[in-house]
């Protein structure tokens, strides 16, 4: 067989006939995927974060913290050593806000596409440029939104209802050569799409949910993340972050139907403290008991309020996880940019401090219908 391979790859190109062992190796390194940072993420995800060579469709209706998830994984890509790019075709990224979640706005580059045909040329440069001047660096590419990017004859004339169709055929055009392309380069690329209530066609046609740009990103995506909205976190009357449901409802690099919930805070960014003790359960770091009590592997006991009040004991039991589910090294410098965040929220927090919020009430926002069946569910 080896004969073989040599000989097909001499007539059609080096690498062109390999075996598959050769890609599960490439996967199995740390260095094949981007982590996000945010634990209930790159668990959905299904590995150590976003897949480098791949596509990943982070959708949901508005308000659901999509731009939020991005900018955590550009933020964590630039931390990490990574080229970070962006294109906001929505114009929503302002200095402060991307800071929250770790981007350096003097490092990342953005650029602004007027239609989509120019948004697939653009990307089709940087995915060949990037990679001759940073050949071992990730690299992650951010579209948010497709929805806000239309096509080149929209931006021309009115075309009404031939708008939605035009637009899935070109999509389908540029992700049929976008995504051997990102293979070949291994860069990672994150779409940000909106779903949209479908309008009723009489008593009993149309209606449901629907996608912006067809069903081209359900075939060409490697990873599709759904994000809803499971409830408003109050203080007092003023509604201050929301909590997010995630599931991926495809996944070809992990396993589908995982889902989890993370809170967000419109100040502060995100805040996955509750994760970290469901996630060192599922990881068999300690066990979780009744009455909120944990028994740690080393015999130790501990409460979910200990870990919320305790500082010293939650970032012990942080760096343990991150540790154990990204590796030594890589868990360890993700600790640091997490920590490094946190400081950065307490220090521009009103008094110099971030409430855990014991008076942090959480009401059910009528989004969520319920979660997706099968896989792991944790929280």
């Amino acid at each position: 067989m080896e004969d073989l391979v040599n000989e097909f790859c001499k007539r059609f190109g080096e690498g062109s006939l390999r075996f598959l062992e050769d890609e599960r190796d490439m996967f199995s390194s740390p260095d094949a995927f981007v982590p996000t940072g945010l634990l209930p993420v790159d668990f959905v995800l299904g590995k150590r974060g976003v897949p480098l060579g791949r596509m990943v469709e982070i959708f949901g209706f508005e308000s659901v913290g999509k731009s939020a998830v991005l900018a955590s994984a550009l933020g964590m890509c630039q931390q990490l050593g990574g080229v970070a790019i962006l294109a906001d075709t929505e114009h929503s990224y302002t200095d402060d806000w991307s800071r929250l979640f770790g981007i350096d706005p003097s490092k990342l580059l953005v650029f602004q596409p007027s239609h989509l045909q120019e948004l697939g040329n653009q990307l089709t440069f940087l995915c060949d440029e990037l990679r001759k001047r940073n050949p071992d660096v990730p690299v992650l590419i951010g579209v948010d939104s497709l929805a806000a990017t239309p096509v080149l004859e929209e931006v021309d004339e009115d075309l009404s209802d031939k708008a939605t169709a035009l637009h899935a055929r070109v999509l389908s055009r540029i992700l049929r050569k976008i995504t051997d392309l990102i293979w070949e380069r291994k860069v990672a690329l994150i779409w940000i799409n909106q779903q949209k209530e479908r309008p009723m066609m009489g008593p009993f046609g149309g209606g449901g949910v629907a996608k912006i740009g067809g069903h081209a990103l359900d075939f060409h995506a490697a990873v599709q993340l759904q994000l809803k909205r499971k409830q408003l976190l109050k203080k007092g009357n003023e509604i201050v972050g929301i909590t997010i449901q995630l599931t991926a409802v495809k996944n070809k690099v992990g396993r589908p139907f995982r889902t989890a919930e993370v809170d967000y805070y419109f100040d502060r960014g995100f805040d996955d403290g509750a994760f970290v003790l469901e996630m060192g359960a599922y990881l068999g770091l300690w066990k979780k008991k009744g009455g909120g009590w944990y028994v740690h592997k080393d015999g130790t006991t501990f409460r979910s309020t200990d870990a919320r009040l305790q500082p010293e004991l939650a970032l012990k039991l942080e760096r343990e996880v991150l540790t154990e589910f990204y590796g030594e090294e890589l868990g360890g410098r993700i600790f640091d940019v997490r920590r490094a965040l946190k400081d950065r929220a307490v220090a521009e927090a009103p008094g110099g401090e971030v409430s855990e919020d014991d008076e942090t009430l959480r009401a059910p926002s009528g989004d969520v219908d319920g979660g997706a069946e099968g896989g792991d569910v944790l929280l």
